[in-house]
This record gives C-alpha cells, structure tokens and sequence, in this order.
C-alpha cells in the first residue's frame, strides 16, 4: 500500500511539474519564432536596425530582446522615429548657396546679384541697365576682395547679403557708395563724377579732376566745410552729403538719350554732384 501511495504522489506532482514546464517552454519558443520570422521580433528594441528589427523580415533580430531580457550589445536607446541621412547625402544651406552665386566678376555677375539681394528699403540701384552702367565705371579688383573701391569687393558684400540674409548689414557696402567698406564715399563720388560728368563726354563738368573733387569732400578735418555723411539713408535725395551727391551720380548714370545730353538724365544729375548743387544743400 504504503508503495502504490508514493507512485501516485509521484505521478501526480510528476505532471504538474511538466505543466509548469509546457507553460514556460511556449512563451520562450514563440519569442524566438517571432524574432525568426522578422514579423514582430525587435518591437522593444532600439531602432538602431543594424540586421533588420522590423517587419521587412530581413533577419528578425537586430534591435530586439536577445531572450535574456537585455538589449542587443548594438543597441543604443529606444528609437524615436527619426531616420538617420548618411553624411555624404546632407548637404549643408551655405554649400548650396556657393553653388548658386556667380563665380566670375563682371557687372551683369555684380548687378544681377545686387539686385536680387538688395531689394525694397535696402535697394540700391532703380534698375539693372542704371547698375550696369555705372559699373562700367568702377574698378574691376578682384573676386575676393572684401575691401577697397572696386567691382570686387561690392560683388563680395553682394554675396554675402543674400548668403547671411543680412541686406541692412552688406547692401550699403554693395552699393554705389560702398558705404565706407567698398572705399570711401569721396572715393566713389570722385571717381565716377570725374569719369562721367565731363566736359569731354558732352556733360556738365562737377570738378575739375580728381584730386580737386577729394580735396573738396575731405577738407572737414581743415574747418573749410567739405561733404557730411548721412549717417541715416545711405542715399538721400538731398542735404549738403557726399550721400546725396552720389544719389544724383547713380541717377546720372541711367542716360535718357544719347543725342540730347543736356536734357538726359546724366545731363541734369551731373549739375547736382559738385560743390555748388542745387538739391544737396
């Protein structure tokens, strides 16, 4: 008796130890299947895909638990979504916009690109031919001047206020006066007024050379006067500035007729660029 009563006891506690079994065995078999297949495998894990955690069913395993509870020694965190560009696809805004400004210097490259990036308050020029023109006039320099009267350097600060989306810092230096980085403001009115306002072009004569129209705006530091700067508009249309007198230089510059050179445009601005004008006062 005592001997059919053990294997009984045995029998009994023998099967509810194997359903404990059968109970546990499912939960770790169905988490490999799941990893295997590549259908659900890697929902917890960390995005990181290095062998395929999602439902393509690459691998089934990269990203997911490893059937220890942990992480897989790749993994790095939990992924949020975002999708990573290989560095060699991204490229950068400033790259972008190099590739789109002009690479050679020249007034259509100097205007077009002044005239793009200087517009409604911080406007330079009326129109392109009145840019053009003028250009013609300046000194060419070089493509990566960033100071000095000439073609160059305005191109430069051209550039840079449309790469720095910054027109009320570079326009003016971009400009007819090259707001007192491009050269000095006398420098740009007695360059071009001597070139343009003369006699020999058919027009009215502003000064009678060069060193006459610098010594004439510069003499402040002697107490004789000279030309002011207009701290406030780069280019007014009036007040007794070297800024104004550039403005009707600039205005100079878009000819209205090539036969009649007294009423053209160049004809009545040159008689407001000199010393004695009738709007810069």
């Amino acid at each position: 008796m005592r001997l059919a009563l053990f294997w009984m006891l045995v029998s009994v506690f023998g099967l509810q130890l194997g359903s404990g079994c059968v109970d546990v065995l499912p939960a770790t078999s169905d988490q490999g299947q799941n990893n295997a297949d590549g259908t659900d495998g890697g929902n917890t894990g960390d995005g990181s895909g290095n062998t395929g955690n999602d439902s393509t069913g690459n691998t089934g395993n990269g990203g997911g638990m490893d059937g220890g509870g942990m992480p897989p020694a790749t993994g790095g965190g939990s992924f949020d979504g975002s999708i990573a560009v290989p560095d060699a696809e991204v490229v950068s805004d400033a790259s972008a916009n190099d590739a789109a400004l002009p690479q050679t210097l020249d007034c259509e490259s100097y205007c077009e690109t002044i005239q793009s990036a200087c517009t409604g308050n911080f406007s330079q020029y009326d129109t392109l031919e009145e840019c053009l023109s003028m250009c013609d006039d300046m000194p060419p320099g070089a493509l990566d001047d960033a100071s000095g009267d000439s073609v160059g350097c305005r191109l430069y600060h051209a550039q840079n206020a449309m790469k720095q989306a910054r027109p009320e810092v570079h326009c003016p230096h971009a400009g007819p006066t090259g707001g007192g980085v491009c050269g000095s403001r006398c420098e740009a009115l007695c360059d071009r007024a001597t070139k343009l306002c003369t006699d020999d072009r058919g027009y009215p004569e502003a000064y009678s050379s060069r060193e006459d129209c610098m010594t004439i705006c510069q003499q402040t530091d002697a107490g004789l006067g000279g030309y002011k700067v207009d701290a406030a508009k780069e280019l007014p249309a009036s007040g007794n500035t070297v800024n104004c007198r550039i403005y009707h230089l600039r205005n100079a510059y878009t000819r209205l007729s090539d036969t009649d050179k007294i009423n053209d445009s160049a004809g009545v601005h040159c008689r407001h660029v000199g010393q004695i004008s009738p709007t810069c006062l």
